[in-house]
């Protein structure tokens, strides 16, 4: 079987000058759309999202690279004229993109803002052209954050969380200004996740915990965090086996051996240690 790995090899305007620019995110859409987001030098807004095609091209892919020896290689030439549109939206480096689950949203992020922006038809994102910067809604938040480091969307794509450099991350409704501030990290907020079954949300940072933040729903009714429940879950170096004699059973695992534990006082109550069983 041959394969071919096309590299998309400029992201901003600078390659005129032998220069290619930063890419810090990318994202797939099920269209084989693919966004990337980073830095456009050579625009004065300086963040910049770009969508490209990623269909199979068997032609292309059949020619030889000559890329060491032409720098006009067809054969890559011809996947660079895949990009679609850009959008050059942000006033600082765009760290971070994600399709929503509908695929009729994009969601990008840079320092004190996120940009959402819409398509009538999830289809439409494989059609558009640099011409059709009409025919894309945005979307401008405001998060009560500093410069945000990764998103991801609700399974309903109505809500994203966001994790931020200043140790908080933040729950936002798409369409209007509700938001929930998650506290308790004593460093960058590095990475965050939503449960595909909307019961929780989660956070990893610097500080080398994840915070496990339980969720309480109903169908037409605002998202709010439970009274009771929240975890934290320490990273730690592992934990020693004791040796066992013939005969002998090896102990449970505890979630203590794994660093989780309850925070009491987020809580409200006593922890509850869940044993678990070794196979």
């Amino acid at each position: 079987m041959n394969t071919f790995s096309p590299s998309v090899i400029w992201h901003g305007g600078a390659i005129a000058e032998g220069k290619t620019d930063p890419v810090f995110s990318v994202d797939m859409h099920p269209t084989n759309v693919l966004a990337t987001a980073g830095i456009d030098e050579n625009l004065p807004p300086k963040g910049c999202v770009r969508l490209w095609k990623t269909t199979e091209d068997a032609q292309l892919a059949s020619q030889p690279c000559q890329c060491s020896t032409n720098s006009a290689c067809l054969r890559c030439k011809g996947f660079q004229e895949n990009f679609l549109i850009g959008f050059p939206d942000h006033q600082h480096s765009v760290n971070i993109c994600r399709f929503s689950p509908c695929g009729l949203m994009l969601a990008t992020a840079s320092t004190r803002q996120i940009v959402v922006y819409t398509v009538k038809d999830k289809n439409k994102w494989s059609q558009l052209t640099a011409d059709d910067q009409r025919e894309v809604d945005r979307q401008f938040l405001r998060p009560s954050l500093d410069e945000v480091r990764d998103l991801a969307w609700s399974p309903d794509s109505l809500y994203i969380i966001a994790g931020s450099v200043d140790n908080k991350a933040e729950i936002l409704r798409i369409g209007n200004r509700d938001s929930i501030m998650l506290h308790g990290h004593t460093s960058y907020v590095q990475g965050v996740a939503w449960d595909p079954l909307n019961k929780i949300v989660c956070t990893q940072s610097a500080d080398r915990t994840i915070k496990i933040h339980l969720l309480k729903s109903k169908p037409g009714y605002a998202i709010k965090l439970q009274n009771r429940g929240h975890s934290i879950a320490k990273m730690h170096n592992g934990f020693d086996q004791p040796e066992l004699k013939d005969g002998e059973i090896a102990p449970e695992l505890t979630a203590a051996d794994f660093g989780i534990n309850i925070n009491e006082q987020e809580q409200g109550g006593k922890g509850k240690t869940i044993p678990i069983k070794k196979e």
